[in-house]
């Protein structure tokens, strides 16, 4: 899609990081512990699609630079708090616990997957296990995409369907339009069985394509 990206590392305060990049991604090595000390990696990654006009590199830079004790302190108590107050809103008992277990495992699941300004989960969301992901983590929306939000409300968290709401009815709102005519004739918005992340179609399955005509 011409897209462009960027990787910044920083290993705490050590200098000596040699980290170089080859077609399976990066390769590095850094010394720590024993009398080395401790340290903390940090990796930046950036898009041109956050990062628009300026030059994507340096995005990725910035998004790794200052960061000391203090400021990493500082986010770990953020993210601590974030947990704290996400599984302070519901709970649940099982009489069988691993069911029990199964329902925190997709809440946590679904809560380290998006953010209400952030994106939705995909096909496999964050929990991509695969070099090459199956059918390339593209939104289906039949009973794919409502999977990843089925636990959502009932557990007393609408804002995890913020981003796939706000996708649906902003971001790819002109998109879907333009489906609505030339697919439809109709002057509506219409969605595609299998959309990548702009909301354009990428298959063409015949009758399958009416199945998510709900949305």
């Amino acid at each position: 899609h011409g897209m462009g990206y960027a990787v910044a590392i920083a290993a705490g305060d050590h200098r000596d990081v040699l980290a170089t990049a080859n077609a399976q991604g990066l390769v590095g090595t850094i010394a720590f512990g024993g009398g080395l000390g401790s340290t903390v990696l940090a990796v930046g990654l950036a898009s041109t699609f956050e990062a628009g006009k300026d030059p994507v590199a340096d995005s990725a830079v910035a998004l790794v630079a200052g960061l000391n004790a203090t400021t990493l302190n500082d986010l770990r108590d953020r993210h601590s708090a974030w947990w704290r107050d996400f599984w302070g809103k519901s709970a649940i008992q099982y009489g069988h616990e691993e069911l029990e277990r199964l329902w925190y495992a997709g809440l946590y699941a679904m809560g380290s997957s998006t953010r209400p300004q952030s994106s939705p989960p995909n096909l496999q969301g964050l929990w991509v296990q695969d070099e090459i992901s199956p059918w390339h983590t593209d939104f289906h929306f039949n009973t794919n995409i409502q999977q990843c939000q089925w636990g959502a409300c009932g557990s007393n968290h609408p804002e995890l369907q913020e981003a796939l709401l706000r996708l649906l009815t902003e971001e790819w709102s002109e998109e879907l339009k333009r489906a609505g005519r030339e697919v439809y004739g109709v002057d509506a918005p219409a969605l595609n069985l299998a959309t990548d992340w702009l909301g354009r179609a990428i298959s063409s399955w015949g009758f399958l394509e009416l199945s998510v005509t709900a949305w």
